[in-house]
């Protein structure tokens, strides 16, 4: 499972920072939908010293991709830009950001308006009741999709999916559509919809033979 959450990219007077750093993971507690459960990422002070921490033993720049295509197989994962420093300051994690020239044109010319951090849950502290610390930063994207709404949106990507949760909830809103074809509720079960496609594809069959 990734998480990611968005943040906006150019302060108020439409421009990118001076100095480099961005405000990339915020503190606070966020709710975040992963099938029909609901976990809550808690990013507190020993989850930012913790990313801090590791990204500093790492020695290694992160990348900053465009829409998390990193994460997809069937997508270029060209950078954006590099993350060469992090820091922990009063409001979350801090990074400064070495845009290339295919990043930095990008959000000037607006066709980004949010940063969006990721985590693996591999690198998450359970607490417990769907409760997560995350606890490295692992790579940062520019989107324009948030998934929640406010400031800081997130979002998961599930363990083993080429895709993050933001691509995957458009998908669970088209099953939802599948579901009430096929008369069933909009948050049934996978095993719900197999057994409702299977009775049709029997009686089709069924059908066929009398034909």
């Amino acid at each position: 499972m990734k998480y990611y959450n968005n943040l906006p990219i150019l302060n108020r007077g439409e421009k990118l920072p001076d100095d480099g750093w961005y405000h990339v993971v915020p503190f606070g507690e966020f709710k975040v939908r992963h099938g029909k459960a609901t976990i809550l990422q808690v990013i507190d002070d020993r989850a930012v010293a913790a990313m801090v921490e590791r990204y500093q033993a790492a020695g290694a720049k992160l990348l900053v991709d465009f829409d998390h295509f990193s994460y997809d197989e069937g997508r270029k994962s060209e950078a954006a830009g590099w993350v060469a420093a992090v820091e922990a300051r009063t409001d979350g994690l801090w990074a400064r950001i070495e845009w290339t020239d295919l990043g930095e044109p990008a959000i000037l010319n607006k066709r980004y308006r949010f940063v969006s951090p990721v985590w693996s849950s591999a690198d998450c502290e359970d607490l417990g009741s769907n409760r997560l610390r995350p606890l490295c930063l692992e790579s940062v994207g520019l989107t324009n999709q948030p998934n929640m709404k406010g400031m800081q949106p997130l979002s998961n990507r599930g363990a083993g999916d080429k895709l993050p949760i933001s691509h995957r909830n458009k998908e669970i809103k088209n099953m939802k559509k599948v579901f009430e074809l096929l008369g069933l509720s909009a948050d049934a079960a996978e095993d719900s919809a197999v057994e409702a496609v299977t009775a049709l594809k029997n009686r089709a069959d069924e059908a066929d033979q009398l034909q």
